[in-house]
């Protein structure tokens, strides 16, 4: 269980499950999606940052904060809200450290998806 809290809710994890009458495939699946879309997510903030677009910045870093929450990686979530509640505010000093810590997140996003298809 603890493997699971580090990343994502546990009570989210257990509805998963019973979706997928308890395997891990549908969150497997889901997260092999997320950890691709992510990354274009990513690419493309950095771009919107470089840009100084600041529509298109809010509007990468909200998609990036639904699909997180949406598999309630609660530590990844926590850090693009308020990351989106700065760039509301017009300040966009922690943008690229942000993607940074994220892309970095994600590797331990990958090792949760490899435990679980090892377990």
């Amino acid at each position: 269980m603890e493997e699971i809290s580090n990343i994502m809710d546990y009570e989210k994890y257990k509805e998963f499950q019973v979706i997928s009458k308890g395997t891990d495939d549908l969150l497997i699946k889901l997260l092999d999606k997320y950890e691709e879309t992510s990354m274009v997510y990513i690419q493309s903030i950095k771009g919107a940052l470089l840009k100084r677009d600041i529509n298109g910045l809010l509007g990468e870093i909200h998609s990036l904060k639904g699909a997180t929450a949406t598999l309630a990686l609660n530590e990844i979530y926590k850090m693009i809200f308020k990351l989106e509640e700065e760039v509301k505010g017009n300040r966009t000093d922690n943008v690229e450290k942000v993607m940074d810590i994220v892309e970095k997140k994600l590797v331990e996003v990958n090792l949760f998806k490899e435990f679980l298809k090892n377990k």
